[in-house]
């Protein structure tokens, strides 16, 4: 599917998380000039969309459906590579 992003599109992306000095997560502080802060996450360019981004589309179409446009996209992020889970060595367990 071939989307168009239209000029006025918004783009929203995620702050990198902060956290405070216990290791908890801070709660993000929207900006007062951002007018859009109620759509969440922070002001984005065209310039933060990049290959092998989690993205949600807010799609449009025509009625015949042959073109797809979008006015917001929201960058979650890149993908994660879960860890791969420690393994035991099968002497391990065993008491010399």
């Amino acid at each position: 599917m071939v989307v168009t992003v239209l000029d006025k599109a918004k783009i929203r992306t995620m702050p990198p998380p902060e956290f405070d000095d216990k290791g908890k997560p801070k709660p993000l502080k929207y900006d007062k000039k951002d007018l859009d802060w109620n759509l969440g996450g922070i002001k984005g360019t065209l310039k933060d969309l990049a290959k092998e981004q989690w993205v949600i589309v807010g799609l449009s179409g025509t009625p015949t459906g042959s073109k797809h446009v979008t006015n917001m996209i929201w960058v979650l992020g890149e993908e994660e590579t879960p860890a791969k889970p420690a393994t035991k060595s099968p002497n391990s367990s065993k008491k010399p």
